[in-house]
């Protein structure tokens, strides 16, 4: 029912941009029961989020292939796989962080300090998750402030995990891409107006 009332109203106005699951991950065991919703919204062509990879490593592989999501959120098991890690960059989804790390648990050394600076540094494509504004008294400024400081963000990693948001919006492609086009125009602008000389390729 709430994937009908998604396709509903994604369809008549774009009221919904998009499907997420965000109470808990969903296991290989438990998928079939959820199966038909998930083919119902990739028929609509509904960008789906998924909450995978808390505690079980196998939800983050369902869904990729069984939920078809093109973001995921909570991943904090990814980096104690090798196969997981390999899995998550081929599909080349985004993975949605918070500016806290207290929330994040794993046996991962170092973990503990920053989960975001630990899945950027092996190369997966980490995205700022809108929905923690919410919950917080920080404006988006500070927000992304305390992630580069918490996290040893230099300001060009800030830039990118950035543009990986413009990039894995529920949007469309076109849409995204002309975001992501006026975003770097003004940051580069506002940098070289502060002196910075040194800019990656992006």
């Amino acid at each position: 029912e709430v994937a009908e009332l998604c396709v509903k109203y994604h369809d008549s106005g774009k009221v919904v941009v998009g499907f997420a699951t965000t109470s808990g991950e969903i296991g290989f065991a438990n998928f079939p029961y959820y199966q038909h919703s998930f083919d119902y919204l990739r028929e609509h062509f509904i960008p789906v989020t998924i909450f995978a990879g808390e505690k079980d490593t196998s939800s983050v592989n369902t869904a990729l292939v069984c939920g078809y999501a093109s973001r995921l959120s909570g991943g904090f098991k990814i980096p104690e796989s090798e196969s997981l890690l390999n899995e998550v960059t081929s599909h080349n989804v985004a993975i949605l962080v918070g500016t806290e790390t207290h929330l994040m648990e794993s046996k991962v050394l170092n973990w503990h300090k920053s989960p975001q600076r630990f899945l950027f540094d092996f190369g997966l494509h980490i995205a700022l998750c809108s929905i923690h504004n919410s919950f917080t008294t920080k404006t988006r400024a500070e927000m992304i402030f305390h992630l580069a400081e918490a996290s040893g963000f230099d300001t060009l990693d800030i830039l990118r995990i950035i543009d990986n948001t413009f990039a894995a919006m529920t949007e469309d492609l076109k849409v995204a891409h002309e975001y992501q086009e006026e975003f770097w125009k003004s940051s580069m602008q506002l940098m070289e107006a502060n002196g910075y000389k040194r800019f990656m390729n992006y």
